[in-house]
């Protein structure tokens, strides 16, 4: 698109004050379609406003991971990252109230 106002009022980097869910954000530094500086963007965004998220950029790859190495990677990272946020080891909002 190119209308900037529209582009911003749905970015996700010009609304992490709406992020409620913790982030984890992994890019191929070789994205054509989605280029790291978008990724750059909203981690810089959410280092201002100092909300958590995970990071993880695979040099040689683009837009999906493609080496069968890097796609294990992945894999690890996002299953871990989904126990500590939906798994055996998320805090769930019950027990942080009770503390």
């Amino acid at each position: 698109g190119n209308d900037s106002e529209d582009l911003e009022a749905r970015s996700p980097a010009y609304n992490v004050d709406r992020i409620k869910a913790d982030l984890l954000i992994v890019s191929g530094a070789k994205d054509e379609r989605v280029p790291l500086s978008q990724a750059k963007k909203l981690r810089s965004m959410l280092d201002r406003s100092g909300k958590d998220y995970g990071w993880h950029v695979e040099k040689k790859e683009g837009h999906g991971f493609t080496d069968e190495e890097n796609r294990l990677e992945f894999y690890q990272m996002m299953m871990e990252f989904f126990d500590r946020n939906i798994g055996d080891g998320a805090v769930r909002e019950s027990e942080v109230t009770q503390q």
